[in-house]
């Protein structure tokens, strides 16, 4: 009985039901003249009404008066219509009105889609019905694995090094352009941010720069439990997150039949066969606009999920629900009250999984703290995944940029490794973050490494003094003692004395097959890897030439083997070290440490 309760909690299991489920709702959908009439039918002067909510959850209608019928190109058509009335004439078609059905005498005849930005008309653009209606002949399954973005897991590295370094650099992208006053444009889907600061906005507004969307700040986030239908006329939503703050952006139903649904009358992305969750919800008002007006929306409980994504608008079944994985963040200040955001998070994406993610995290700090001013965060991230050992990370910054910076490159990076791993899907379970914050910057560089001498036996201990220059403070000297292993040969050896990140940017540089990994658990185990930042890591190592097989480093190999390790048989399956290490060690510190030093000792059993 208990490992059936554990089967039925898992993700994967429901995916299969899903499949199944929705294999048996493809079937082929047939014309019908007495509901849907057809461009050929449509003539100029005849008269429509259109159905969308306005304010709340009332469908109510508006006159439109067919003007023309223009070809697009590919067999496509628009039909293009005036709207009627002091409401439309006041607002013109809105973005979020995209798939708001329209009607000739009871009978369906496509979506509103597009329209002519800054016309003094409400100009409505309407994709025909039987565009549409062939989306339903589709595979109405979800295709659960997308083919994402190339993040791999040397980007993942690079992005911890710089965080670890104090080097956070993110770019915010330019101002959205104003729609132009000469052609017509399908309606932009309204993206909205509920709940969150301007700065995770900013940091999401790239991801979403190519598709066709408008970001929104406002909707409502008090009615997530609530179920509101998916039917013709009302708010339909795809759902990032949900939670304390939500992501979504949103159009409106064209047409139901069954648990099937129509919507849009133009593509989300126009990425084919897809996969999100989808929601209903209520209109909280309508923004007019001289250049054009927008509804603003909140959504409800997810209640189905989108399968198809195409020229025509988008489709998908009520009912079944994909899986979404929690997130919490705990903030905690130096002084002040600790908090706790809660969400659900859509990893179903693999291009924007981790970049969703980070900005929820970048959004719980700024509204609990502060996007800015000197600061040290301490960041702990435990990513639990289904069949594997839990991702723990341990991750210092400290500067002046933005605390809320360093939590969001703590977390999307790694999230976007796991998402878009290239060797098997992986289903996170749950992700937690917690954020302790203090108003000063503890960070210190190495500013310069005495050493007691310069010959050593093997075996001996090394003095270390390192004069560390803490911000805005004296210099402090902090002893360490170094380790020289029993076995190293006589000879010269490299003596670096470093911080985390410039510490595994050599290992990186030194050993790269080393961060190739070959399978999911390699993978896992690399970003599992990670060093303190509070630390001041000693290496010693020769630089002679070594060769990484299949993951195995073999140090010092002859010459003969090198050549033959080389050879092209072995294309693939080996890379040369740069060097050889012979010991690595730490020193914790009170700061976050930068800066680095390398020396040339000289080992000799023979010292004094």
């Amino acid at each position: 009985m208990v490992e059936t309760e554990e089967k039925l909690l898992r993700p994967r299991f429901w995916i299969f039901i899903f499949l199944f489920v929705f294999a048996g709702w493809t079937h082929a959908f047939e014309w019908d003249a007495s509901k849907f009439m057809s461009v050929d039918e449509i003539k100029p002067g005849m008269k429509a009404k259109a159905h969308t909510v306005f304010s709340g959850t009332k469908v109510e209608t508006f006159d439109l008066e067919i003007m023309s019928i223009r070809s697009t190109g590919q067999g496509r058509r628009i039909v293009w219509a005036l709207g009627k009335g002091n409401r439309i004439e006041h607002t013109g078609v809105a973005q979020g009105m995209s798939g708001s059905p329209v009607y000739i005498k009871n009978r369906l005849i496509g979506a509103i889609a597009y329209t002519y930005p800054n016309a003094k008309d409400a100009w409505a653009g309407i994709t025909p019905i039987e565009e549409m209606l062939p989306i339903l002949n589709r595979e109405m399954s979800p295709r659960v694995s997308r083919a994402g973005s190339s993040f791999g897991i040397g980007q993942y590295l690079e992005t911890l090094g710089a965080l670890q370094d104090g080097q956070i650099r993110l770019t915010k992208s330019d101002a959205i352009q104003q729609p132009s006053e000469v052609f017509p444009e399908r309606l932009k889907i309204p993206l909205m941010f509920a709940g969150f600061q301007q700065g995770a906005i900013e940091i999401l507004r790239p991801f979403f720069s190519d598709q066709n969307i408008v970001p929104m700040q406002g909707g409502n986030t008090s009615q997530q439990d609530v179920t509101y239908p998916l039917d013709p006329g009302k708010l339909i939503a795809m759902v990032y997150a949900t939670g304390d703050q939500a992501l979504y952006g949103y159009g409106t139903v064209t047409y139901r039949e069954g648990n099937k649904i129509l919507a849009f009358g133009h593509p989300a992305s126009n990425e084919g066969r897809t996969y999100y969750p989808i929601a209903g919800g209520w209109v909280d008002h309508v923004i007019a606009s001289r250049v054009i007006s927008s509804k603003q929306g909140s959504i409800g409980k997810i209640g189905g999920t989108l399968v198809q994504d195409r020229t025509s608008g988008i489709a998908g079944v009520v009912g079944q629900v994909p899986p979404m994985a929690p997130l919490r963040v705990r903030v905690n200040p130096d002084s002040g009250t600790v908090r706790e955001y809660n969400y659900n998070v859509f990893l179903g994406d693999e291009r924007l999984a981790g970049a969703i993610a980070g900005a929820l995290v970048w959004n719980s700090i700024e509204s609990a703290e502060r996007g800015s001013g000197d600061y040290t965060a301490d960041i702990q991230v435990n990513i639990a995944i289904e069949g594997k050992d839990p991702i723990v990370k341990r991750i210092a910054a400290s500067g002046s940029a933005s605390p809320a910076a360093a939590a969001y490159l703590s977390l999307s990076p790694l999230l976007s490794a796991i998402t878009n791993n290239e060797f098997t899907p992986l289903t996170v379970q749950n992700m937690n973050v917690d954020v302790t914050l203090r108003d000063k910057r503890h960070i210190a560089s190495i500013e310069e490494v005495r050493l007691n001498k310069n010959i050593f036996r093997p075996g001996e201990e090394i003095l270390a003094t390192v004069v560390l220059r803490p911000y805005l403070e004296d210099p402090v000297l902090e002893p360490i003692r170094i380790q020289i292993p029993d076995d190293v040969a006589d000879g010269p050896v490299n003596l670096m004395i470093t911080n985390a990140a410039s510490h595994q940017n050599w290992q990186r540089t030194r050993a790269p097959e080393n961060y190739r990994p070959r399978d999911v658990e390699q993978l896992l185990d690399i970003l599992r890897e990670g060093e303190s930042s509070y630390d001041i890591v000693s290496e010693l190592f020769v630089p002679k030439l070594g060769m990484t097989v299949e993951g195995e480093e073999y140090p010092e190999l002859p010459f003969s083997m090198l050549y033959v390790m080389s050879s092209p048989t072995q294309s693939g399956e080996s890379s040369f070290t740069r060097g050889t290490t012979l010991s690595v060690q730490y020193h914790t510190t009170p700061y976050v440490i930068a800066g680095s030093r390398t020396f040339r000792i000289t080992v000799d059993r023979n010292a004094r």
